[in-house]
């Protein structure tokens, strides 16, 4: 895991608002905070990738702020649905929103991509392509193919404090004592 600048929690009981969904703008008002510290740490850009829990993914989309949900509040599943962690919308900011369905948590983290692939915080860096083998099952001597392959994953080089990576945010998202608890 990139070791992401910690922000604080947002606890949506705390946030001033009468409706529930109301509340849930103190999520997206989170979201924005961290896209500009992202980018007045940097000095590339504004945080443009959110990675989040279904149940933010839930929130944001009741705020309204999040556009072209892939699934309504009904389960009614519409095209770009996807299993493990799939583009479900973008912000009003143009950040473009994930939802990570392994999430064990109601974690939130927000990144910056550039045009480029040397403009990120992290890098991904397979030195072997892949690799197939032709072998045989031992127990049943059927053929069978190997793939493999090598790499490494690194943070951007920019970074200037061991531990700490100005192309990432991070913040936990309590749900206690509302629908989505």
């Amino acid at each position: 895991r990139v070791n992401a600048v910690a922000m604080p929690d947002v606890v949506v009981n705390s946030v001033v608002g009468t409706t529930e969904a109301s509340k849930f703008q103190g999520i997206y008002t989170q979201v924005i905070n961290a896209c500009e510290a992202i980018v007045h740490d940097t000095k590339r850009g504004a945080g443009n990738i959110v990675v989040a829990s279904p149940k933010v993914v839930a929130a944001l989309s009741l705020t309204g702020k999040l556009k072209g949900v892939a699934a309504d509040l009904n389960n009614n599943v519409t095209v770009g649905a996807g299993v493990g962690v799939s583009f479900v919308g973008t912000l009003d900011n143009g950040a473009k929103v994930f939802r990570n369905a392994f999430a064990t948590s109601n974690e939130v983290i927000v990144a910056y991509k550039g045009a480029s692939a040397a403009d990120a915080g992290v890098f991904y860096c397979p030195y072997i392509p892949l690799m197939v083998q032709k072998a045989t099952n031992p127990d049943t001597l059927q053929p069978i193919i190997a793939m493999m392959t090598r790499y490494g994953v690194v943070e951007t080089p920019l970074v200037e404090e061991v531990g700490v990576n100005p192309y990432f945010r991070v913040f936990n998202v309590d749900f206690t004592s509302t629908t989505l608890a």
